[in-house]
């Protein structure tokens, strides 16, 4: 039997007030702190940190259709959580990291739906986002306490988009496991548990229910005849039977964890696809057509399959 999740809408102005003066937001509750850092004395002086204590304050307030990463992004010992949310059009991404005392910070925010990658020459990360062949890459630093945003490449007409071989793992905000996993260990080894070392099964069946308007069910399978490998296939049904949207593509692995699909008939979708054992995260990143939006959501996993199993 198929089973949706339903998703509690939440106030982000619980956590943080969208208050700015100038460029640079205003905490709502400066009052409240979380110490979580423990000083180990290594030379590196890197602390083995609570994040689930850290960082669980935040997520709790944070809306539907939101996601997460950890990484470290200025290389001093603490991965920063940043959280994004929103549609297309005013979607934002959110900083927090721990201060010297090992109290929650707020870095800043910047704009759009990104893929993140760590830099190649190591220096903060790349954001890349790209909409209908549109591509604009950044780098995100941290200097002085806050975020640096600095313009890499932009360009139209673009088929394949930037990528290189650190992604940086997002998570729904409702998937903590890995700030359990990631808890009680220096940032350098949490960098590691979030680059994907799970063994995941991607194979089964996945099922979104957006509270709204949409439930979606998902597939992930292997084709059997010829060398196409791994598929995605999603069909969203509108309440009512208004319409209904299919994407089927082509599963390419980005490696730990996140892949990429095409839409196979057209190519007027492209999606980002983050996978756990519990679910997908579906993020389009790519469309020609507003009715592919739909599609943005976390998908909880409802069975599994043995590929090896399948003639």
């Amino acid at each position: 039997m198929k089973r949706a999740v339903k998703i509690k809408i939440m106030l982000v102005f619980a956590i943080c007030a969208a208050l700015t003066t100038g460029m640079v937001p205003v905490c709502a509750d400066a009052e409240e702190v979380y110490v979580i850092g423990e000083d180990i004395g290594s030379e590196s002086q890197e602390s083995v940190m609570d994040y689930t204590d850290l960082y669980t304050p935040v997520l709790d307030g944070i809306i539907e259709y939101s996601q997460y990463s950890l990484h470290d992004i200025d290389n001093d010992g603490v991965s920063e959580m940043i959280v994004g949310y929103g549609s297309t059009a005013d979607y934002i991404n959110m900083v927090w990291t721990a201060d010297t005392d090992g109290r929650l910070d707020f870095v800043g925010y910047f704009y759009l739906p990104q893929s993140f990658y760590t830099a190649p020459d190591g220096n903060g990360i790349y954001g890349v986002y790209g909409h209908m062949g549109y591509e604009l890459v950044t780098r995100y630093t941290i200097a002085d306490g806050l975020i640096v945003e600095e313009r890499v490449s932009e360009q139209e007409l673009v088929e394949d988009y930037y990528s290189n071989d650190m992604p940086i793992a997002a998570y729904d905000v409702s998937d903590r496991s890995i700030l359990e996993k990631s808890s009680g260990q220096t940032a350098s080894e949490s960098s590691i548990e979030s680059s994907g070392s799970e063994t995941v099964n991607i194979y089964g069946t996945y099922s979104y229910d957006n509270g709204v308007d949409n439930v979606m069910t998902a597939e992930i399978g292997y084709n059997t005849d010829g060398d196409e490998g791994d598929y995605l296939y999603i069909e969203a049904l509108s309440y009512g039977d208004r319409y209904t949207v299919i994407f089927y593509g082509m599963l390419v692995d980005e490696g730990n964890g996140v892949y990429r699909s095409t839409e196979y008939e057209e190519a007027s979708c492209a999606l980002e696809v983050t996978i756990s054992n519990e679910g997908m995260q579906v993020s389009v990143t790519q469309t020609a057509y507003d009715s592919w939006l739909v599609l943005d959501g976390y998908y909880e996993k409802i069975s599994s399959f043995d590929p090896n199993s399948v003639s």
